[in-house]
């Protein structure tokens, strides 16, 4: 009957003091190592276009927004499209640019109400988009002149087009024969790939 009781009282004893001192000899963490960082830095940064600031970024997302609500304005208004469930594939095309059109379209439509969903469903309603250079430039050398579209596609229905021309800052902007040398990475799952 003593020996379980010795037992667990040198367990604990050397549970309690175990928390100050280390029985290894390998180091447990930066505390042995000064605080220092020890893995090798990673790589640098894409480039986004513009040095980051928060303000600049606010700026940038700002002008995307409004062309976003603008187009979503002109869609509803030419295809009587309301607040629904909706499919939109990601936004065809690599970089910055494609990314900031399709995080601006996205919310424009959640805020508005829409469910959107990634991956095609029956009886849902598909938006494709449409990134096409314009032929004038903005006022500066990075603003330049689109034209964003976006299609409605409904079952038994023709797809239904609006389209608009905006000054958008052209920050990561590659052509559609650019687009097609990037190999585009796909991800294994259902109903999933870009």
């Amino acid at each position: 009957m003593r020996r379980p009781f010795f037992v667990l009282q040198t367990l604990s004893l050397l549970g309690l003091t175990g928390c100050s001192w280390d029985p290894t000899f390998m180091p447990a963490g930066y505390r042995y190592h000064h605080n220092l960082y020890k893995a090798p830095p990673g790589p640098e940064a894409r480039s986004i276009g513009y040095d980051y600031s928060p303000a600049a970024n606010a700026d940038v997302m700002r002008v995307w927004d409004l062309s976003a609500a603008d187009l979503v304005d002109a869609l509803e208004r030419d295809t009587g499209l309301t607040p629904q469930p909706v499919y939109m594939p990601p936004v065809s095309g690599t970089g910055a640019f494609s990314a900031a059109f399709d995080n601006a379209l996205r919310g424009e439509l959640r805020t508005r109400g829409y469910t959107v969903g990634g991956v095609p469903s029956a009886g849902v309603p598909r938006l494709r988009t449409g990134i096409q250079p314009g032929a004038g430039g903005g006022s500066c050398e990075v603003f330049r002149e689109f034209e964003l579209s976006l299609s409605l596609e409904r079952e038994g229905a023709a797809p239904a087009r609006t389209a608009r021309t905006y000054i958008l800052p052209a920050y990561g902007h590659k052509s559609a024969q650019e687009n097609s040398s990037l190999s585009t990475p796909r991800t294994a799952g259902k109903g999933i790939s870009r």
